[in-house]
């Protein structure tokens, strides 16, 4: 019988498979010029349609007949295959882009697939293999009703408060000659978190590979799921449920971004395994869905980060977005440099015209700070510039509209505030209370079983010691290597058929890891840390703070606050041991650290900074910093003298020589130097990359490899260079593919005794 509909559908589909298959088509990468406006405006031009062309269409087409009919509620993956397809994207303002890329059917259930009209439609996940849009080159196109009718405007909204939540809008798509409005959303990958100013690192989520598992073998009938009796075995599920990296490839690099993802996955484990065993129990009977993390644990128990995550939690809740709260479709990122777990927005389902009827546990003692603040910030909400911001995304929305919504969320927030006072104290007491015990593990166990008796457990006992359980007390040694710790950390580790099961590092003593174990003191208005092979005198009186490295590889960082008329003089290698490349500590320490001095999330005014004879990857690293530094002098870097990220920064006068790779490195800002001279730099004098805007007045370059270069969507622009005994002068390409070319333009140019006097690419200009 399902072999008749299947033919009989595939006949019905026949016509459009025909005309797809004429119109297959392929066009250079991307028509546009190449100019300062269309770089800084890169990413404020509308998509008008995004046309799909897939190569094995009827293929294609016979998979998706396959998923429409299967007698299956949530979609094997052996349906989720990628297909070759071309991909051309037309802009409002006339542009053309046409990309190649993979696709695949995306989405775990059948609302992510429908047949109409003689065609089928359906949510894909889409990588590119070239190219980009805004930024972006993995991303999903989701069926509208696969997400609430307020995706668009909470995603938005996050954005405006700080919160990691993909960039997300409304397109016309077509596939293969089939028209639909869809959602576009960017997936959770390194390009969000760079284009929200975060440094790579873990990204995790609660891994669904059992939580299906049982209640997958139920029929696709007319049933409902309550009916089916789906809830006690999507429960039985979610209790084998713990965490996954998604980008454990980070691991490949060095030693220590292993150990801290290993580190990542093991704290996150604790926390969901904290979870499962909460939301019911000898006093909880909630569904899974009512109930989430603890966000004392999230944040490593640091006061600031538990209320930026409780406001997030309060937020989604009063968008009626508890869907995205629950804990098989949260998603992380370890932000190891603030040492907490952030939220990265993921399927919210929000419907902020609905009233909420409940508050989710577990909540905190804050929970008034928690609703006073988030009111405060919507009462802050620049309305004018929202209501644009979700026009541009597709959301055809009034300033009237978007005022009523932000109303109605704080109408929402007030009924939760009420809910909140009529809770049962007992309960809230209980649950917010809820620590980490060691029956737990025994329990977590007993529920893998019941899933599948052949899951085996591993934990790991040391870096590259690890050892395989098949229950709770009987373990063994297992080799693994490093293509099976990759897969072990992702959630796909199978062996002979037998699938295994990650659990975490610290089961034994049952405590979140805390890898920040730098000691700190207060400097003026900001957190000094430093390790215990830094040694420092700060002088109040001078408001001078030296810094002395006493073993190579050690770090100091000052940490969010403000600094002002504050030298701060770093001596490196005081000691002058002798030092190698892979040294402990290199290039990036446990916490994410380049530099041996930074300066992360931080206000400066007026400040100067000496670094010398540093031993890291950078002498000077600014993070997510703003405002004017008088001076900065470098002197004998490892390799880089000063690396800038994520920042807005004015450098009045800058001197900085005799650097093992770039003297000046700046990334995803802008920047502005009056006075700068960089000499004996073992690759770049300026490095200017990721989107970055920088202006310099006055600048000289000599005894380098490369002068100045601009690549990957940056703007470069110079009043006055003079450049001397340099390999090439001026150099403006693309490097990654996530951007685009450079642009670099120059008033007063002098370059003398060069090898190559410009090197440019076809997607990047330089014009004097």
């Amino acid at each position: 019988m399902k072999k008749k509909i299947f033919f009989f559908i595939l006949l019905l589909l026949t016509p459009t498979l025909l005309q797809s298959s004429e119109n297959y088509y392929s066009q250079p990468n991307c028509v546009t010029n190449t100019s300062e406006s269309a770089t800084t405006n890169l990413n404020n031009v509308k998509i008008k349609k995004i046309d799909i062309k897939i190569k094995k269409y009827k293929k294609w087409t016979e998979n998706g007949i396959r998923i429409a009919i299967g007698n299956f509620r949530w979609i094997p993956s052996q349906y989720k295959k990628r297909f070759k397809a071309s991909i051309v994207i037309s802009y409002e303002n006339g542009s053309l882009c046409t990309f190649k890329a993979k696709i695949r059917h995306n989405g775990d259930q059948k609302d992510h697939i429908k047949i109409f009209k003689n065609s089928i439609i359906q949510s894909l996940d889409v990588h590119l293999s070239s190219g980009h849009v805004y930024g972006v080159t993995k991303f999903k196109l989701l069926l509208k009703n696969t997400r609430g009718k307020d995706e668009i405007f909470l995603t938005t909204l996050l954005r405006k408060f700080n919160y990691l939540s993909p960039r997300t809008m409304l397109v016309n798509v077509s596939i293969n000659n089939v028209n639909e409005v869809m959602i576009f959303q960017e997936k959770a990958a390194k390009e969000l978190l760079e284009h929200n100013f975060r440094r790579e690192g873990p990204i995790l989520e609660g891994d669904e590979r059992f939580v299906f598992r049982l209640a997958g073998k139920l029929p696709d009938n007319n049933l409902s799921n309550a009916s089916l009796g789906m809830t006690p075995l999507l429960e039985n599920g979610i209790n084998g449920m713990l965490s996954r990296q998604t980008n454990s490839k980070i691991i490949e690099r060095n030693k220590n971004l292993s150990k801290l993802s290993f580190t990542a996955v093991s704290n996150l484990n604790l926390i969901y395994l904290l979870y499962i065993s909460s939301y019911k129990d000898e006093k909880n009977n909630f569904l899974y869905s009512n109930y989430t993390l603890n966000n004392n644990f999230l944040a490593l128990e640091q006061t600031d980060k538990i209320l930026k995550l409780d406001i997030y939690n309060l937020l989604m809740n009063a968008a009626n977005a508890g869907h995205g709260l629950s804990a098989n479709n949260r998603k992380f990122y370890w932000n190891s440099i603030l040492n907490f777990f952030e939220p990265i927005n993921y399927d919210s389902n929000a419907n902020i015209d609905v009233e909420p009827n409940t508050l989710l546990m577990p909540v905190n003692d804050n929970i008034d700070k928690v609703f006073l603040e988030l009111g405060n910030m919507l009462n802050q909400i620049n309305v004018a510039n929202l209501a644009k911001d979700l026009n541009f995304r597709g959301l055809i929305i009034s300033h009237k509209e978007t005022k009523i919504k932000i109303q109605k969320l704080k109408k929402n927030l007030k009924k939760l505030k009420n809910i909140n006072k009529d809770y049962d104290v007992e309960i809230i007491n209980y649950n917010k209370n809820k620590k980490f015990n060691k029956n737990m593990w025994k329990e977590y166990f007993n529920s893998l079983k019941k899933i599948d008796q052949n899951i085996k457990i591993i934990k790991q006992n040391s870096e590259n010691s690890f050892k395989v359980c098949k229950t709770f007390l009987k373990c063994d040694d297992i080799t693994l290597s490093r293509k099976d710790t990759i897969k072990l950390l992702e959630g796909n580790l199978t062996k002979d058929k037998i699938e295994f099961q990650f659990i975490g590092n610290n089961i034994e003593n049952n405590n979140l890891i805390n890898n920040l174990k730098y000691k700190k003191v207060i400097i003026q208005n900001s957190n000094f840390y430093y390790d215990e092979k830094i040694e420092y005198k700060y002088n109040i009186e001078k408001n001078e703070l030296n810094i002395y490295q006493v073993e190579p590889g050690a770090r100091a960082f000052f940490r969010e606050g403000n600094l002002e008329n504050l030298s701060i003089n770093f001596y490196g290698n005081v000691n002058k041991i002798k030092f190698k490349e892979n040294m402990k500590n290199f290039p990036i320490d446990i916490n994410s650290l380049t530099g041996c001095l930074s300066l992360i999330n931080t206000e400066l005014k007026d400040i100067k900074i000496r670094a010398y004879d540093s031993t890291c990857e950078d002498s000077i690293n600014l993070i997510n910093v703003s405002g004017v530094i008088e001076e900065i002098e470098v002197k004998n870097s490892f390799l880089d003298g000063l690396d800038i990220d994520f920042s807005n920064v004015e450098l009045v006068k800058l001197t900085i020589s005799n650097a093992g790779n770039d003297c000046l490195d700046v990334s995803a800002g802008t920047y502005k130097v009056n006075s700068a001279v960089v000499s004996g730099c073992g690759d770049k004098g300026v490095s200017v990359g990721e989107k970055s805007i920088i202006s310099i007045n006055d600048i000289e370059i000599h005894d380098t490899n490369l002068g100045v270069a601009s690549k990957d969507s940056s703007i470069v622009t110079i009043n006055n260079i003079s450049l001397n005994n340099i390999d090439t002068c001026l150099s403006a390409y693309n490097k990654k593919q996530e951007y685009s070319g450079g642009y670099l333009s120059v008033n007063n140019f002098q370059c003398t005794d060069f090898i190559n006097k410009l090197n440019q690419d076809a997607y990047s200009k330089i014009l004097f």
